[in-house]
């Protein structure tokens, strides 16, 4: 992938990633408004959880169709690309069909043994997860194929947009007065499988991209032997170890300090990503450049965008951060007078992010380039290590320990994966390192 597309594409990608950060808040905030405070913890927590669990549902999929489908596509190989994309479909819609009922099963006991209240609606709702195994796998795919707006506008954007504006819709027909759980997670899995469809029908339709469900049924396999199979395993792990990594605070404050602290904790988490969108905007275009420069052979191009990525996210990132850590009270008062009190966290949450954009994107690299075994082994132990401080963390009860506990995760996890990348690949993507290949590179040409 040539660098000035790799660089028109991180730019759309910031773009609706900007524009995704700022509906999700807006969308947070009418969801706060438009509910109890407990409802509010429980949908935040049941949003954060249906990652997790698409992601165990999976496989592994998600990051496969990046990792395979860039070099067969740029090659023509089609036989080896219809067998990889169908493959995967299959995985996924298998996994994520399994885990609802099993979820979906444990919620019902549950709540028939009573032990948990609304269980109903909780079960119900629980439709979220497979739906957002679907229709990640489906943005995957679109990424792999390089159509970043495809990819980004279906659910980053629109299911947020669309379900708020229900919610604020609904909130004043119902006379304002606190929407059910039930209706709300109505709504959000309403949203959700409309827009899955709509999203197959354009992929198919305009861009001849195969949808979830026209993949999982095709014919074509993938050969014996190949990468694909080889490489199922640590990537399956891998993923799901890397969201469990950034998610598992959020379920743990629900599970463990309750719905009033789980939602103070839940907005702080999700105005905490902010900053991190520079890194992610440029990790949508890079992954599947890494792949293709991998398979090509050029690491010294691989390095290159390692190099440029840390420079060109870093500095944003940190400005961003501490913009919103001065006006951390009035981005947290719109959710309600009481979220005031998660500002600690969010301050601690903040630092987590910009440490986690100062060691760079090592753990793509490594994924991308053939070190999925290795990527799998960072993945494992830091998650388990990062559980292990996460839950130590509750017994003070208050969300500051959790989020430090998120905070010493993050530096386990991100010091792994640069002591990995410079021993595997004998480069990082660390800011320091990235600024030193600069200065030389400086010099070098002052010199000529």
């Amino acid at each position: 992938m040539k660098a000035e597309r790799i660089l028109r594409t991180s730019v759309v990608s910031l773009a609706l990633r900007a524009i995704s950060a700022g509906v999700t808040y807006l969308f947070l905030i009418a969801l706060a408004r438009t509910t109890d405070t407990a409802d509010f913890g429980i949908v935040g927590t049941i949003i954060s959880a249906s990652l997790l669990f698409s992601i165990i549902a999976s496989a592994g999929q998600r990051i496969a169709l990046l990792r395979f489908v860039p070099g067969p596509l740029a090659k023509g190989d089609h036989q080896r690309l219809g067998g990889v994309t169908s493959a995967s479909f299959r995985v996924a819609l298998f996994g994520n069909t399994l885990m609802y009922l099993l979820l979906a099963g444990c919620v019902v006991l549950a709540g028939l043994m009573g032990r948990l209240e609304h269980w109903a609606a909780i079960a119900w709702g629980l439709l979220v997860v497979p739906l957002t195994g679907i229709i990640d796998m489906q943005a995957h795919l679109a990424r792999a194929y390089r159509h970043v707006v495809l990819a980004l506008v279906p659910k980053d954007i629109l299911w947020r947009f669309i379900s708020g504006t229900i919610l604020v819709a609904l909130f004043f027909m119902w006379g304002q007065k606190p929407l059910t759980l039930a209706m709300v997670l109505s709504i959000l899995v309403g949203v959700l499988a409309s827009l899955i469809i709509l999203q197959g029908l354009l992929m198919g339709a305009r861009y001849r991209i195969p949808s979830a469900f026209a993949a999982a049924f095709a014919k074509e396999r993938p050969e014996p032997g190949s990468d694909w199979r080889n490489a199922r395993t640590p990537l399956w792990i891998a993923s799901v170890a890397g969201v469990a990594f950034s998610n598992l605070d959020v379920i743990v404050v629900g599970l463990f300090l309750g719905s009033e602290t789980a939602a103070l904790y839940f907005a702080a988490n999700r105005i905490a990503m902010i900053p991190v969108l520079f890194l992610v905007s440029q990790n949508i275009a890079l992954g599947p450049a890494f792949s293709m420069h991998y398979a090509s052979g050029q690491m010294d191009r691989v390095h290159r965008d390692v190099v440029k990525a840390s420079l060109f996210t870093f500095v944003p990132t940190l400005c961003t951060a501490a913009l919103l850590a001065v006006l951390a009270g009035p981005a947290l008062s719109l959710f309600g007078s009481e979220f005031g009190a998660a500002r600690d966290p969010l301050y601690i949450l903040l630092a987590s992010g910009v440490l986690a954009v100062a060691f760079g994107p090592n753990e793509l690299v490594l994924t991308m380039c053939g070190q999925e075994a290795a990527a799998m082994r960072i993945a494992v132990w830091s998650t388990i290590i990062g559980a292990l401080s996460i839950l130590i963390s509750t017994i003070w009860q208050t969300a500051e320990a959790v989020a430090l506990g998120v905070f010493f995760a993050q530096c386990v996890m991100r010091g792994f994966a640069w002591l990995t990348a410079r021993r595997v690949l004998g480069f990082s993507g660390d800011i320091i390192s990235a600024t030193i290949v600069l200065l030389g590179r400086t010099r070098s040409r002052a010199a000529r």
